[in-house]
């Protein structure tokens, strides 16, 4: 049996979102959602600490902003500037 050890469990959450950094705009998959962050799956390379804005595809206008705390070969982990919900 499985143990969740975060703050924030995650949730199963798919949805293709537009990303936008610095000076660059680029597409990704996003999986594993929690209240604090969400991971996305890109092949765009980005730095820890990198700010980005998110807007989520096919839904009514969602933008979140949220920094780059983890990059992996598959993608990135974002934090949200706060809580995603209360």
């Amino acid at each position: 049996m499985y143990d969740e050890k975060r703050a924030c469990p995650r949730v199963v959450f798919h949805a293709e979102a537009r990303l936008a950094g610095a000076d660059q705009f680029f597409d990704g998959s996003m999986e594993d959602l929690s209240r604090r962050g969400i991971f996305v799956a890109t092949a765009q390379e980005l730095a820890v600490n990198d700010v980005v804005r998110i807007t989520v595809l096919n839904t009514p206008i969602l933008d979140l902003e949220a920094k780059v705390v983890r990059c992996t070969d598959r993608g990135i982990g974002l934090q949200f500037d706060g809580a995603l919900y209360n």
